[in-house]
């Protein structure tokens, strides 16, 4: 027999995944920042490299709370075919965010505009992702 999940399961299917995401890509970011000088001198043994590397990596740490809910905002509107959303969602951070800020942000702010530029692309991602799945997920309340 098939059966239909109801819009709060849905919501809340979506709302466990968002947090569990949230919860352990904070605990993995923080324990990476801590170890992000140690981690990078694993890959390279220049002074200069190794302060240029644990900057980039402290800020992916800190932008990593916030991809569960672009990843998850995308895979939502995938499983419901959706795919102009998910495509557009997917398109965010690695081209419509990340492009444009790799291009301007080095310019304005130097190597730390390098260091910045997909962090940042990461947490706008996920604003747009939170602000279209949570209005697909008020709808789904209407729509019945």
């Amino acid at each position: 027999m098939i059966t239909r999940n109801t819009p709060s399961e849905g919501k809340k299917g979506a709302m466990f995944t968002v947090s569990a995401g949230t919860l352990a890509l904070t605990v993995l970011g923080i324990i990476l920042f801590i170890f992000a000088e140690p981690v990078i001198t694993w890959f390279r043994n220049d002074p200069e490299v190794i302060e240029i590397g644990t900057a980039a990596l402290r800020w992916q740490c800190i932008s990593a709370i916030f991809l569960s809910a672009s990843v998850t905002g995308n895979m939502l509107f995938q499983s419901i075919g959706k795919a102009r959303h998910a495509f557009f969602l997917a398109s965010l951070r690695t081209g419509l965010f990340y492009i444009p800020l790799i291009l301007v942000l080095p310019r304005v702010m130097g190597v730390t505009g390098i260091e910045i530029a997909q962090p940042v692309s990461d947490v706008l991602s996920a604003v747009v992702s939170i602000i279209l799945a949570g209005r697909f997920l008020q709808r789904l309340d209407t729509d019945k």
